[in-house]
């Protein structure tokens, strides 16, 4: 068995190397996936996306904080069956960031220096 170090650097890598992750939630019993670009704190402790407060995926938040996401390593070719890697993140979300209080374009959000321009988006860890 792999040591917690060598785990955590496995996990960083792919973290650190993906750009897209799908987004479970859940609302009323009922299943919800979402793709969404997301980025990692250093320590491996935050994920963070940004979304808009209007689609459903942030109702079904607002509703149960509980959700998770799955990144992968996959390019939809038959070597992923052999060397493909995946982890899914269970966590509870909280809203870090709200654009709408800031100028637009003007103020850079939390994860990696992103930007984020408009008046209707949540930073999200």
């Amino acid at each position: 068995m792999e040591d917690k170090e060598s785990i955590r650097q496995v996990l960083r890598e792919l973290l650190s190397s993906q750009k897209l992750a799908v987004l479970s939630t859940h609302h009323s019993g009922q299943p919800y996936a979402s793709l969404v670009a997301f980025a990692c704190s250093d320590d491996l402790r935050y994920l963070y996306f940004v979304t808009p407060r209007t689609p459903r995926k942030f109702g079904n938040l607002t509703n149960d904080c509980r959700m998770a996401l799955l990144v992968t390593s996959s390019a939809n070719q038959e070597v992923d069956f052999h060397e493909a890697m995946a982890a899914t993140v269970e966590m509870r979300w909280e809203e870090i960031w709200d654009c709408a209080t800031r100028i637009r374009g003007s103020d850079r959000g939390p994860a990696h220096g992103g930007r984020v321009s408009g008046h209707r988006h949540r930073w999200i860890r």
